[in-house]
């Protein structure tokens, strides 16, 4: 039940619930964890003179880090009682002792500050009741003067004990509902000071003025701000506003003008359940482009008695493989901190790369050739020309998980060669196929194509043109060729890496450090004329090592490298329980899927005569953002979670949350599911059905235009589809929902295409209007046991 309370032009927030709220839960980044330092929290009082006549508690967080060696950033929380308990929806200082200790955030002092009450003495209790008195004033104000008192009065306070940050893209603000609004206030107001947002279940409605943010974003220059916002569709709904409309429609605004945004848009009410369950990521999100070194830490010179360095490569234990070139070996520098010879001689070798299997994978600069250098060091060739003629010059290389190779193949006379001139017509980028051992050309166009090096997902593949001096980002299309040519940033590099935040990393004088838009956002001096290679290694894949002309280097990092990372592998396939599944082709994981077999399912090959109904279910925008589990939170997939004797085979896929199901590269996603899952498991292929809400409900319309060959019925729950897809659709049997009173997607959405359809001769569809139901009328729908009835019912011819 939810309940809505209205003092004056505030809205207090208590415990409001809804249906949407139970899939939310606080995962072990909130909880204590051994090992992790605590930090310190003190209690004070305050009052005010710009708010004359206030009086507030606020406390201040310290973490186990600080020693006032250097400046701490800073992070400020409205309503901070809301924020500070180790037993609430939030839990702030815990998620701050854990990612600071991770480091995912720098070293943060927070304070934790609550709105004034007009009384000459505090409540003893901190909390929303009695309700101070001065909230919305200060909240909902849309003005500079909360952010002058914290300005003026509070940090100033803090700072007498505290050594803080003077740079503004290390403070941020956080709050509430109507410290959600005031947290975006201040750094709308004050960008110089706050560049960071985090605002839950914002207030951006008609309080004070705060609906007009939406026309105001669209009309002012844009400001330096990151914001991230946390919504539910079971939110407020009432003579203020619409709640979840005001933060979709900021959201909207920010997008237009190309802000730094990420909007969470999940099913909860008004309150911090959803919120405190993705405080890690959202906090993880906001600080992502923190200084990538850990704090203190200083470059370390681990040996200089070798020639010319490059090609570091890490293995699976965190020990770190480089070259020597003129001298013709490659060494090994141990997690215990030992220097050895690996193999020389070693063909001249240049760039390494370790596979999956442990073998060094080199680029043999002396005959122009790769390598797959064993463990033990026995060698064996596995790229020596293309098309007859011989190599450039193998300089660096990547390979995805498929054991796909891509290496860049630029010209530079060496002395140990006996020829002078080239024999391919172009320095490229090379693609070896893992399958049929064939070297594709893959990409042209360089001045001196150099460094390389492939996002953690396996969808980009950068190249650093060293020649240009530029970097360039492509797609990687399924058959391993490059799409999609993109300009990444005006700088070329020898070597470069990744890290997990997707931070690319290149080298030359020194290394310089883009974020995933291509931005600087740090630099590692190394006293060298040249810096030429870099990765990351040690056991937790936390070291940067740096090979520089005849040394090298390591310094510690908050950021691990992205090759220590790697999809959760899939959980055994159980009947009469869900399990987690990678679809994955050509070595890409294309989708993560739930997975539901029957408690009496058996393979094609156990029962050869027996085969089980499908459903594909889409999840909604909510379940879109965090782990796989999110999915189960609705629909078929809670339902089958629930209940082994579900007799469907259910696979419910997530979509990423930078994409949408009715975008085309879901749609081509989806397809290659099915086919996939039709030859995998034993389902009867007549009968397919297709199932979506919200998010997902217009992606069902659209893939069932796309593929209705192959479905056998179809159910959108709340979502609009496109008219022009009436005509395809009109022999499909179709059961559409939609809640009267949902605000998120008009029903007229819903009802525009079931007119459509009729309109164009169909006669299988029916519509069901849901009385007093709004934007989860879901929960109606997946509950009926009619509806699987029905489902069952229809078959294809």
């Amino acid at each position: 039940m939810r309940v809505v309370y209205a003092l004056g032009f505030t809205i207090a927030l208590c415990t409001f619930l809804s249906a949407g709220d139970e899939i939310y839960k606080l995962g072990p980044e909130s909880m204590r964890q051994d090992g992790v330092p605590q930090g310190k929290i003190t209690h004070h009082i305050w009052k005010s003179q710009i708010f004359e006549g206030t009086i507030r508690h606020y406390s201040i967080y310290v973490p186990a880090q600080y020693d006032g060696s250097q400046k701490a950033a800073l992070m400020v929380f409205q309503d901070g009682h809301a924020y500070l308990g180790e037993k609430g929806q939030f839990r702030a200082p815990i998620v701050l002792d854990n990612l600071i200790h991770q480091g995912d955030m720098p070293i943060t002092i927070g304070i934790f500050i609550d709105p004034g009450h007009k009384k000459e003495k505090l409540p003893e209790k901190r909390g929303w009741r009695p309700t101070p008195e001065n909230r919305s004033f200060e909240y909902d104000t849309l003005s500079d003067q909360y952010v002058r008192f914290l300005i003026e009065e509070i940090i100033p306070e803090v700072a007498k004990s505290y050594k803080l940050t003077d740079d503004p893209e290390q403070r941020a603000i956080c709050g509430i509902s109507s410290g959600g609004i005031c947290s975006f206030t201040a750094a709308w107001e004050r960008p110089d000071y706050f560049r960071k947002v985090l605002s839950h279940v914002g207030s951006f409605t008609n309080i004070r003025g705060g609906h007009h943010y939406q026309a105001m974003l669209r009309k002012t220059e844009k400001k330096p701000i990151r914001v991230f916002l946390q919504a539910g569709s079971g939110d407020l709904n009432n003579t203020h506003g619409n709640w979840p409309l005001g933060n979709l429609q900021l959201a909207k605004s920010l997008e237009f003008k190309d802000y730094d945004y990420k909007l969470v848009y999940g099913e909860g009410a008004h309150n911090g359940i959803h919120g405190g369950a993705i405080l890690p990521d959202s906090m993880r999100w906001l600080w992502r482009d923190s200084p990538v070194r850990k704090r203190g830490s200083e470059v370390k010179l681990l040996a200089d008695e070798f020639k010319f360095t490059e090609g570091p490569a890490s293995d699976k234990e965190g020990n770190v493989y480089f070259t020597d070139q003129p001298n013709d070996r490659i060494l090994k520098w141990s997690v215990e901190g030992k220097l050895s010879t690996f193999l020389q001689p070693a063909g001249r070798s240049n760039g390494l790369f370790i596979d999956a299997d442990g073998n060094i994978m080199a680029c043999a600069d002396e005959n122009n050739q790769l390598w797959r250098i064993s463990p033990d060091g026995k060698k064996r060739t596995v790229v020596h020309r293309f098309q007859g003629l011989r190599l450039n010059g193998p300089n660096d290389l990547w390979i995805n998980d498929a054991g796909g190779i891509y290496f860049t193949d630029p010209f530079y006379k060496r002395p140990w060669w006996k020829h002078n001139k080239k024999e391919q017509d172009t320095e490229a980028v090379y693609y070896r196929n893992p399958e049929t051992g064939n070297v594709h050309r893959v990409a042209t166009g360089f001045k001196r194509p150099n460094g390389i090096v492939g996002s953690f997902d396996q969808q980009t593949l950068y190249v650093a043109d060293i020649g240009d001096r530029k970097t360039y980002s492509f797609k990687i299309a399924e058959d391993g060729s490059l799409v999609d040519r993109k300009l990444f940033c005006k700088m070329g590099s020898d070597g470069m890496t990744i890290d997990h935040e997707g931070n690319l990393y290149l080298t030359g004088k020194g290394v310089i450090v883009f974020n995933p838009e291509g931005k600087e956002i740090d630099r590692i001096p190394i006293k060298e004329g040249w810096t030429a290679n870099v990765c990351f290694g040690g056991p937790d894949r936390r070291t940067l090592f740096i090979t520089a002309m005849d040394s090298l280097y390591s310094v510690d990092m908050r950021v691990r490298g992205a090759e220590a990372l790697s999809p959760p592998p899939p959980q055994k396939p159980t009947p009469g329980k869900q399990v987690e599944q990678n679809f994955v082709q050509s070595g890409k994981v294309l989708s993560r899927y739930q997975l539901f077999l029957p408690k009496f399912y058996k393979s094609k090959k156990e029962a050869p005569d027996k085969a089980w109904p499908l459903i594909i279910f889409l999840h909604g925008r909510g379940e879109s953002y965090g782990p796989l589990s999110f999915v189960k939170k609705w629909g078929v997939p809670r339902i089958a979670d629930r209940d082994p004797n579900f007799q469907f085979i259910a696979v419910s896929p997530q979509c990423p949350g930078d994409d949408h199901w009715k975008e085309d590269t879901q749609q081509e996603v989806l397809s290659k599911l099915l086919t996939d899952v039709l030859e995998r498991y034993n389902v009867d292929s007549k009968r397919v059905y297709l199932t979506g809400l919200s998010m997902g409900g217009y992606g069902s319309w659209r893939f069932a235009a796309r593929e209705s060959h192959r479905l056998a019925a179809v159910v959108p729950v709340c979502g609009g589809g496109r008219l022009e897809d009436a005509p395809t659709l009109k022999d499909l049997p179709i059961w559409a929902f939609h809640g009267d009173k949902d605000t998120v997607i008009p029903i007229l959405r819903s009802q525009e295409m079931v007119d459509a359809i009729k309109k164009a001769g169909g006669t299988k569809i029916k519509f069901t209007s849901l009385e007093g139901f709004g934007h989860n009328s879901w929960s109606a729908t997946y509950a009926d046991p009619g509806l699987y009835s029905w489902l069952l019912r229809q078959s294809r011819p």
